[in-house]
């Protein structure tokens, strides 16, 4: 806490501290303040990633679910059944239920 100055002589607006970073320039000056900017285009900029991120694992987890139906029908197909098949089936259905 011996440094408390350091804390206080930052910029002396917000918006000195924001055209700082690179690239900002391009684009600040489109916006009315700097919450609109924040709210218009950085916050997609930062959700950008993460919603791509989930549709990613969307798609995995319907690849996966279709990967093991697939499965399953094999083993419903095979005309021979024997107990290891009916084990298989029910691991099947219980992973793909939930």
């Amino acid at each position: 806490m011996a440094n408390k100055h350091l804390l206080l002589s930052g910029p002396a607006s917000p918006r000195e501290d924001i055209r700082s970073l690179d690239g900002v320039e391009k684009h600040s000056h489109r916006y009315a303040d700097i919450v609109k900017w924040w709210v218009q285009y950085v916050k997609r900029r930062i959700q950008a990633p993460l919603i791509w991120e989930g549709k990613e694992r969307n798609t995995d987890r319907v690849n996966i679910e279709n990967y093991d139906y697939a499965a399953m029908y094999d083993l419903l197909r095979d005309t021979v059944y024997d107990a290891s098949k009916v084990i298989a089936l029910k691991e099947l259905k219980t992973k793909i239920i939930g």
